[in-house]
């Protein structure tokens, strides 16, 4: 008998969409506001931020390019088995997912695609229908934005090294609604 217990990974997490998408997701707990995504990103999923400033840069974006549509926020739990957490915010675990997939691609004669949203997709179909189980359900990546101005005292920096850096945010990419509990809508962008 295995007595070893699951670990969970908890964490407050933040959307920002369409206002009557936000209303839906957080009066349904079994609804996501499912996006098709292929490109540099994480594939396919509910795309969330780590922290309100985020989702409220990312408000402000969406309210710049889409000034006649009406968004909101919400805030949910994050909560994951982590050996349901494909997790590609550090070198190891990248190198494991990339071997894992070549190696599904050569047992199922498929071609590996040219981004990693793409792969990301590619690597659940091929490992769900070649094992009969899903290999994650939130998957977890930085992102770099470089418009994201550095002028804050504690990051500047005289000399190229190791550093603590601003630019970098977390992502989450959600396949399943179970993974996200105490959704409300919250206020951003001062509206």
């Amino acid at each position: 008998m295995d007595n070893e217990k699951n670990a969970y990974i908890q964490s407050p997490v933040y959307h920002v969409g369409e206002k009557a998408e936000i209303e839906t997701f957080c009066g349904d707990q079994k609804y996501l506001i499912y996006h098709e995504e292929s490109g540099n990103w994480l594939g396919n999923g509910m795309y969330f931020w780590e922290n309100m400033y985020d989702a409220n840069y990312w408000y402000k974006n969406l309210k710049h390019k889409y000034p006649q549509k009406k968004y909101s926020c919400t805030r949910g739990s994050l909560k994951v088995e982590e050996n349901l957490m494909l997790n590609l915010t550090n070198r190891g675990d990248v190198q494991n997912f990339e071997t894992e997939l070549r190696n599904l691609c050569l047992l199922t004669k498929k071609e590996m695609k040219n981004s990693p949203g793409a792969n990301i997709n590619l690597y659940y179909k091929l490992y769900k229908e070649f094992f009969s189980t899903r290999p994650f359900t939130v998957a977890k990546v930085f992102g770099q934005y470089d418009s994201i101005p550095v002028d804050d005292l504690i990051y500047k920096h005289s000399e190229e090294s190791a550093r603590v850096v601003q630019n970098i945010r977390t992502i989450y990419s959600v396949l399943e609604a179970d993974n996200v509990c105490d959704r409300t809508e919250v206020t951003v962008g001062g509206d």
